[in-house]
């Protein structure tokens, strides 16, 4: 992994040069697209956002270092890590075939499921280097994050808004917290790296990149079937960056569709294999599915400026209220909305674009899992919804310049809160107990008082 993003990053580093020797040479010719020509900004990790960039990656450790000494949880991590052998067992040829045969309870995260063989054969049972590992990953996303919000064309202060909510949000512990959720870190941090390499692709028009993402994207696909989404991401990457959406646009990025076709079918197929796809199938009819999935986009737009009752099952409701049926035509008057915002502010129509197509498939319309919603699916989503706070933020600043100090501590304000959560947040995973006596607090269901029995069970706590 280390080679491949330092290739990725002197690939990235070396076309600076290039770039300045030939609009040298192009100055003569006739003006071309803007953005074939528009200057990429300076490498995150140079010059003064060094530092910047540095403060964001410590204040995010150490929102997270009360979740290094976590335990394991009996929330899958004993099927995933501890009691699968395909981890356990002595790494070799043979069982890396295995690994890259078989799915995990409906998933297929071979790559992630690859990592946690590799620590186990090199540092034994270790939940505290898994945690370690899982946030080392996180970092790296934020990294990439940063540089993102550059290319976006954010400037210094609001891309560093952006960054350090995406590293301290209270909607993170899950992803990062959970052992198991090593898919979010890992196919996020590929996930990202595939796009800082096609916004380069689209301001050089310089193929490699292009190319390049492709690895990337099938890395990103074998860590976790979220990361399916990429192609329409990159489509609002076109529209933001304003290219001409037509025909050719969609031909380009055939190779990515196609491998988002091949590995949804495979995920479904595995889901369906597994029995996880009935859950709320045969309970609820197609237009109730619908309402409860657009009831969950409304929970998580909340969530993301005020993340309460935040808990690791948010179980399937038994029967449906008004405000799952409200939530549909909602739904379609906030995309109304988007789309009148066209005109004044593209950032807000890309925002909530990157948003909705990279959560649209985990809505739990086909009732995947046990719950209708889950922390973990907001890893990459979020970013679409910070952008707009960014956005707004440099608007503000430029508009009211007398009061870009004051917003400026609002956002250090709103900031701290979310990382004092984050800190509070990881405590709950800390162990078995821990976790299921929270869910308790808010849904009172069978699976959490037989997990946290089973814990207690098991702990030789049989009071």
């Amino acid at each position: 992994m280390q080679v491949f993003f330092i290739s990725f990053l002197y690939l990235c580093t070396t076309n600076r040069k290039s770039m300045a020797s030939s609009s040298k040479k192009k100055k003569s010719k006739k003006k071309s697209n803007p953005t074939k020509k528009a200057a990429l900004p300076q490498k995150p990790w140079l010059g003064d956002n060094l530092k910047y960039l540095l403060a964001i990656l410590g204040i995010t450790f150490i929102c997270f270092t009360s979740a290094l000494d976590n335990e394991y949880v009996n929330w899958d991590d004993g099927v995933n890590i501890y009691e699968n052998i395909f981890v356990t067992e002595p790494l070799s040829i043979r069982n890396i075939k295995e690994i890259f045969s078989n799915d995990i309870i409906g998933g297929y995260n071979p790559l992630t499921t690859l990592s946690f063989a590799i620590e186990n054969q090199l540092f034994g049972d270790s939940p505290k280097v898994q945690h370690i590992n899982n946030l080392l990953l996180h970092l790296g996303c934020t990294f990439f994050v940063y540089w993102l919000m550059l290319l976006l064309q954010l400037k210094r202060w609001p891309a560093l808004f952006v960054t350090l909510l995406f590293a301290i949000h209270p909607m993170r512990v899950e992803s990062v917290a959970w052992a198991t959720e090593r898919k979010d870190v890992l196919f996020g941090i590929f996930y990202l790296a595939s796009l800082v390499s096609y916004i380069y692709f689209i301001k050089t028009r310089d193929k490699k990149y292009f190319w390049w993402i492709i690895p990337m994207f099938i890395i990103s696909c074998l860590s976790k079937i979220q990361a399916v989404s990429l192609p329409l991401s990159m489509l609002v990457l076109d529209y933001y960056f304003k290219r001409d959406l037509k025909l050719n646009l969609i031909i380009e990025k055939i190779p990515f569709f196609l491998i988002s076709l091949a590995t949804g079918i495979l995920g479904i197929f595995m889901l369906k294999n597994a029995g996880t796809l009935d859950i709320a199938t045969h309970t609820f009819g197609i237009h109730e599915r619908f309402g409860l999935g657009m009831y969950s986009l409304f929970i998580y737009l909340i969530k993301s400026i005020v993340p309460y009752k935040l808990t690791c099952l948010y179980p399937y409701p038994g029967t449906l209220t008004t405000m799952h049926y409200l939530a549909i035509p909602g739904a379609l008057l906030l995309g109304f909305l988007v789309y009148k915002s066209h005109a004044k502010s593209r950032n807000i129509v890309f925002g909530a674009l990157f948003f909705f197509f990279n959560i649209v498939f985990v809505l739990q319309i086909l009732g995947a899992g046990q719950g209708f919603l889950a922390d973990r699916f907001s890893y990459i989503p979020y970013i679409g919804l910070f952008f707009i706070l960014g956005s707004l933020l440099q608007w503000g600043m430029e508009k009211y310049q007398n009061q870009k100090t004051f917003l400026l501590i609002g956002a250090g304000i709103f900031s701290a809160i979310m990382g004092m959560m984050t800190f509070q947040q990881n405590n709950v995973w800390k162990n078995s107990e821990t976790l299921w006596t929270q869910n308790l607090e808010y849904h009172q269901t069978v699976r959490a008082y037989n997990n946290r029995g089973r814990h207690y069970k098991e702990s030789g706590e049989f009071d």
